[in-house]
């Protein structure tokens, strides 16, 4: 019974010293694990040319403001907080036309659509 009540009591050991090498321990283990990589993808080509070509009697003037400014600003938000954006193709049957993605790489290509559709409908 001696021998658990010593266990339980941390021995000899003081217990603030306990505690820090509890803090010690659990900073380690955080700083040693491995950094989440934060990529998003997105198909900007494919956004631009569905923008222009819904819109084919669009002047080049306009094409700036209602399309590219839309994509700047998302993009420029997803690099902001510290994503790595990478712009890809996909071909017609689905492949991306990336050497390689990371896992967790997030696909933003419909938010890149509707920040142009809200650009389109509040311009009409």
């Amino acid at each position: 019974m001696n021998r658990v009540i010593k266990i339980l009591a941390a021995g000899s050991l003081p217990y603030s010293a306990l505690i820090v090498m509890l803090g010690m321990a659990f900073y380690v283990g955080r700083d040693s694990a491995p950094a989440t990589s934060k990529v998003v993808i997105a198909e900007r080509s494919r956004v631009i040319l569905e923008a222009v070509m819904d819109r084919p009697d669009m002047p080049k003037e306009k094409v700036a403001e209602e399309v590219l400014e839309p994509l700047k600003a998302i993009l420029a938000h997803y690099q902001a907080s510290g994503y790595v954006v990478l712009d890809t193709a996909r071909d017609e049957n689905g492949n991306y036309a990336v050497a390689a993605l990371p896992n967790g790489a997030r696909d933003i290509t419909p938010e890149l659509q509707k920040a142009v559709a809200r650009v389109a409908e509040s311009s009409k």
